[in-house]
């Protein structure tokens, strides 16, 4: 299946968009979206790495482990998704 490189930059946009103004709750489903459309949608790592910089997270912050929450959150969700894919397919 090929997919179009404009529609992952498109979903890039409005992500990076989304998690600069804060609004995580929204920024989930539309990576969600691109991790089970796209293969190897790593941006939902990296917009968790963002969100955490942007708002005080982070190891500079001194909160160790947790200051990572949401690059944790963002691989596990990925891992998730690819795991569900394999499933999906191989049970269709």
């Amino acid at each position: 299946m090929k997919h179009n490189p404009s529609l992952r930059i498109t979903l890039d946009v409005i992500l990076f968009l989304l998690v600069i103004m804060g609004w995580w709750f929204a920024a989930i489903p539309i990576a969600l979206i691109g991790a089970w459309v796209f293969p190897r949608y790593a941006e939902i790592v990296i917009a968790g790495f963002l969100y955490d910089i942007l708002f005080g997270f982070g190891a500079v912050s001194g909160r160790g482990l947790l200051g990572y929450a949401f690059v944790i959150g963002g691989a596990i969700l990925l891992a998730a998704i690819a795991y569900l894919k394999i499933v999906v397919k191989n049970n269709s």
